[in-house]
């Protein structure tokens, strides 16, 4: 298991990029640690960049993922999460999103890094995820 993250704190949100390989222990791995960052500093805003892990999780990895990794970590002070990644053809990966919005979580999937933190302010722009 090989990742890296990066954290910056921006205006209003915690910026983390994540780099390595794209893997279910990867992603667990690597939420609980940021889960942990948010905890611990009072980070309620989170934007995570994505786009430089390597490869891709299958639809039940990312099913495993919101309805196990993000049950854990619900109601433990994150209010938003924005999700930063490569748009993929035919929008398989942005099942995470529908599955998260689906069972409540306030996580939004988007290519552009500017609508993702324009999401997470209340800056107007980004009220979709793309």
């Amino acid at each position: 298991m090989s990742y890296q993250i990066t954290t910056s704190k921006r205006e209003g949100y915690l910026l983390a990029e994540l780099s390595g390989e794209r893997t279910p222990s990867v992603v667990s791995a690597a939420a609980q640690e940021l889960m942990d960052v948010c905890l611990k500093h009072g980070h309620e805003k989170l934007l995570v960049d994505v786009r430089q892990l390597r490869g891709r999780l299958g639809m039940l990895d990312v099913h495993q993922l919101v309805t196990g990794d993000f049950r854990r970590y619900r109601g433990r002070g994150l209010r938003k999460l924005a999700i930063v990644d490569w748009r993929e053809s035919g929008g398989r990966h942005w099942f995470l999103d529908l599955l998260a919005r689906n069972r409540g979580y306030n996580v939004r999937m988007f290519a552009d890094p500017e609508a993702a933190a324009a999401w997470l302010t209340g800056s107007g722009a980004g009220e979709e995820s793309e």
